[in-house]
Formats: C-alpha cells, sequence, structure tokens
C-alpha cells in the first residue's frame, strides 16, 4: 500500500472480494427475512390497521368512503401495510447487519458509535413515519379535497390513495434515517 494507508484494528483480515459478496448477500437475506416475518405478522391485521389509517387521515363524511375498483384491491392494501411495518422493523436491522458486516474492520470507538445507532434508527423510522402521519398526509388530502371539490365529485380509491399514504409514510422513514447514516459517516 505504499504507506498511504495506516494499520487497521487488529481484528481486520484480508478477504477475497467473492466472500466479502457472500457475506454481503447473507446479511440482505436476514433483513429480508426479518421484513418477511413482521409483514406476516402484521398482514392478518391489515384491514383494521386500513381502516384506522383511511379515517383518519382522511376527512370524515361520504366523501372520505374508500372505493375498491378491482378484486385484489383490499388485499394489495393490506399487503403493503404489512410491507410497510416490515420495512419499518427492517431498518434497525439492516443497520446492524451493515455494522456486523463492517464489524472485522472497526476500531473499538467506531463500534460502539454504530451499535448505538442501531436503535436510533428505529426512533427515526417510527418518527418519520410519525412525520408523514399528522403532517404530510392530512396537508396532502385537505389540498385535494378543496382543490378539487367544485370541480369534480371526489371519490378516492382504496389502491391508488393507500399507495400514496404507503409511500409517503414509507419515504419519510427512510428520509429520517439520514441524519444518522451522516452522523456514522463523519464519525
Amino acid at each position: 500500500d505504499e504507506g498511504i494507508v495506516g494499520e487497521g484494528p487488529e481484528s481486520d483480515e484480508e478477504m477475497p472480494l467473492a466472500d466479502h459478496i457472500e457475506e454481503m448477500v447473507y446479511r440482505l437475506g436476514i433483513v429480508l427475512i426479518v421484513v418477511a416475518i413482521v409483514s406476516g405478522i402484521v398482514f392478518p391485521f391489515g384491514e383494521r390497521i386500513i381502516n384506522f389509517l383511511w379515517y383518519s387521515v382522511l376527512p370524515g363524511g361520504d366523501i372520505a368512503r374508500p372505493r375498491v375498483y378491482h378484486p385484489l384491491g383490499l388485499i394489495l392494501a393490506r399487503l403493503k401495510v404489512a410491507t410497510l411495518a416490515g420495512f419499518v422493523v427492517g431498518l434497525p436491522v439492516f443497520v446492524y447487519q451493515t455494522y456486523l458486516f463492517m464489524r472485522p474492520g472497526l476500531y473499538t470507538q467506531e463500534r460502539r458509535y454504530y451499535l448505538a445507532s442501531v436503535p436510533t434508527s428505529l426512533v427515526l423510522g417510527v418518527f418519520g413515519v410519525l412525520f408523514a402521519y399528522f403532517l404530510v398526509l392530512p396537508a396532502i388530502f385537505t389540498y385535494f379535497l378543496t382543490y378539487s371539490q367544485d370541480a369534480a365529485t371526489i371519490a378516492f380509491g382504496l389502491t391508488d390513495t393507500f399507495d400514496l399514504i404507503v409511500l409517503m409514510m414509507g419515504l419519510f422513514a427512510a428520509v429520517f434515517q439520514i441524519p444518522l447514516f451522516m452522523m456514522l459517516a463523519i464519525m
């Protein structure tokens, strides 16, 4: 290395690229299994969660009643809710698995910072979902209702509307992880 790179931690060891890729795929597989298990647990409660989210985000009355326009609409909405729950729970598992992947190359103080980021990831993901739930989604649907109320009869389709709800909650859960990743990169 011609003196460009200093000595690493004692646990650091040389591995072939194929071994690194194999371990990375294994770690990603663990994350996907956790997401699938959480999604499977949440799926039976999907209809209750959908009703809760639907009637708490959208203004009440006959306007907000969901319309199902294709046979799989309700099942797909339940699957999306379950996947969102799996995604939020999977974020800290992902952070922990990346820690395990990089652990041999980290110094002791770096390991402590990284381990502290695992519960922080869950908290930030939940805050992102709550931010979308309490601020972003009500503002979006209030705008939709006031913007188009005079121009057309409003009917919310379950699939498209729930796509928007789940997309916003998932994106905000992911976006709220950015400060954590920036902190880890700096440390």
